[in-house]
């Protein structure tokens, strides 16, 4: 016999055991954990392409109230879909809310071989040796990136940053040339996500798994604190109130920070329905 005309017959009539989707009517439910994910972009990535090659098929996104959290939404309703950055993975395997795939992968001969290395990896690393359960398929990469002001370098006459990489010592440059009060109004050179944002670049680790100790009094991490303290110390950095911590708001609506280092998923939704709302910038 040949053992592969079995499997592969096996693993059909496996599938068909399944109703093929958009067949009939059928709504499946989709619940965002944690990171940033607005609506132009569920709209963009998910939704409207699945209803466009499956038409019978309506993706319905739950939304709870502001102060809910996963556990509370997770206990009493399992969504069909669960979408989750890495800061939430943990917090879903605790709750059991989820269905492990390696049967699914197995019965519809699903190729985990598309899927870059470092993504798989990291996925199987979230169970392993509790179980080595797949809980969840890559769907992307987040990055920190870089990005910039132009309106506020033309304002001061600095020039932008080019395709060369950059050291944080000739970003640090730039962000003391561009933070002032010019008119009144107060210009921040540089914002950062503070030391977490600063240790992803290096992969640090905040505990020390073998010994179950926290893991910050290394060489590394002083690198770490050392480089947030240089960025405090720039004249003007701090506010005169004690204002110190400048994010997306101060980025993308005040428009009086230069340079925003962080997740490249924490922006480009949000800019594109600044976008679309006719600001620019």
């Amino acid at each position: 016999t040949d053992a592969s005309a079995d499997g592969a017959s096996s693993a059909a009539e496996n599938t068909a055991s399944f109703k093929k989707l958009g067949d009939e009517p059928l709504t499946l439910t989709f619940y965002n954990t944690s990171g940033t994910f607005p609506d132009v972009e569920f709209n963009t990535l998910i939704a409207d392409p699945i209803k466009k090659k499956y038409p019978n098929v309506t993706i319905e996104r739950i939304t709870p109230a502001a102060e809910t959290t996963n556990e509370e939404v997770l206990s009493t309703y399992t969504p069909d879909i669960i979408y989750s950055s890495s800061s939430s993975h943990q917090q879903i395997v605790r709750t059991g809310a989820y269905e492990d795939l390696r049967e699914l992968i197995k019965r519809h001969n699903f190729d985990t071989s598309r899927i870059k290395p470092i993504l798989w990896n990291y996925i199987t690393e979230i169970t392993a040796g509790k179980g080595d359960e797949i809980i969840a398929i890559p769907f992307n990469s987040n990055q920190h990136v870089m990005y910039y002001n132009k309106d506020i370098f033309d304002k001061f006459g600095v020039p932008y940053p080019t395709e060369k990489q950059l050291t944080w010592d000739e970003v640090l440059e730039l962000a003391k040339q561009l933070t002032r009060t010019d008119g009144g109004k107060r210009y921040v050179g540089l914002s950062v996500d503070n030391l977490t944002g600063l240790a992803k670049s290096l992969g640090l680790p905040y505990v020390d798994r073998e010994k179950g100790e926290a893991a910050l009094d290394t060489p590394e991490w002083r690198r770490v604190f050392e480089l947030q303290k240089k960025i405090f110390e720039i004249p003007g950095y701090v506010a005169p109130d004690k204002t110190w911590n400048y994010g997306r708001d101060q980025f993308m609506k005040d428009q009086n920070v230069a340079i925003r280092v962080t997740w490249l998923a924490n922006m480009v939704g949000p800019l594109e329905e600044l976008r679309q709302q006719g600001v620019e910038f």
